[in-house]
């Protein structure tokens, strides 16, 4: 929600900023370039692969935005405050340039915590910012997490049968408790797993919704291109597409990107169809990604 009305009020901002420009009426000159800069930075953030220096700039730029926009706001109070004409221009200052950069701020806290990196394929680089991700920590935490995945049969005795059943219901448990550690380290050890009921468990997996390792999960389904998977990629896709794209930060044809890959390489006439489907979704971003996928088809 954050996310959709700093996206709106940005473009809000935008237009009625050229409209001043157009008219050469807008206040305070220099000062308010700050506004286009900042909602054009922001909307890089939403629209892009955000990364820590974008991030940083738009920050930055909506931090500044905010505070001149609360400083146009007081003058005009100030000087003219029993002008009932200046006290409108001043709420319309706020609705255009102080609640843009509010909104984008905390949407781009949101988005330095989760920090993702995608490349065409799907794949993904761990998180920096998420405490849980052992590729961004110091070597020796990630070399104690990766001994804990080899380990965690030697220190938890359940037989293979029972290792779906006991990785699922473990994950729901450490979801539930808020252990994120806990819930990483599950991930990977079954993403570790080789045997028959990989593929089972990476398609209930996929279902969880509290975790934040989907994308891994749908690259795993992906490689392994079994049609048993079609109908969990949908139902996930379906019921939890603004989740992962909110965690995620770059938007649903991002999310989409995920979903699209794995169906494309299962490549049977229900993950066909599938993608059809999707090709008309009301989401634009969905839309154009399943289109594009659609267009690699052979002829």
């Amino acid at each position: 929600m954050v996310r959709k009305i700093g996206i709106a009020l940005s473009w809000l901002a935008l237009v009625f900023y050229l409209i001043f420009a157009l008219r050469d009426t807008r206040p305070f000159e220099f000062r308010t370039l700050i506004y286009p800069l900042a909602a054009f930075a922001a909307l890089a953030t939403y629209h892009l692969q955000a990364r820590p220096p974008v991030i940083w700039a738009a920050f930055a730029l909506n931090v500044l935005a905010l505070g001149s926009g609360f400083m146009v706001v007081t003058d005009m109070l100030r000087f003219t405050v029993h002008d009932v004409d200046s006290l409108m221009s001043a709420l319309i200052g706020v609705a255009l340039f102080v609640l843009p950069g509010a909104f984008n701020v905390l949407n781009l806290v949101e988005v330095r915590q989760r920090n993702p990196v995608s490349s065409e394929n799907g794949t993904s680089a761990r998180k920096p910012s998420d405490k849980t991700a052992p590729a961004s920590e110091p070597s020796t935490r990630y070399e104690k997490h990766m001994e804990a995945v080899r380990s965690f049969w030697e220190r938890n005795h359940v037989e293979p049968a029972q290792r779906k059943t006991f990785i699922l219901a473990e994950l729901q448990t450490a979801i539930a408790n808020g252990d994120n550690d806990r819930v990483y380290l599950l991930v990977d050890v079954a993403l570790a797993l080789n045997d028959d009921g990989r593929v089972d468990l990476m398609n209930e997996m996929l279902l969880i919704k509290g975790h934040r390792r989907h994308q891994e999960i749908v690259k795993e389904i992906q490689s392994l291109a079994n049609a048993s998977s079609v109908p969990y990629l949908r139902r996930a896709f379906e019921e939890h597409l603004d989740y992962m794209a909110d965690y995620n930060g770059s938007g649903t044809g991002v999310v989409a990107k995920w979903f699209s890959h794995a169906l494309f390489r299962i490549g049977t006439q229900e993950a066909l169809q599938l993608l059809t489907a999707w090709s008309t979704h009301p989401d634009g971003e969905v839309r154009d990604e399943m289109l594009y996928r659609l267009s690699k088809l052979p002829a």
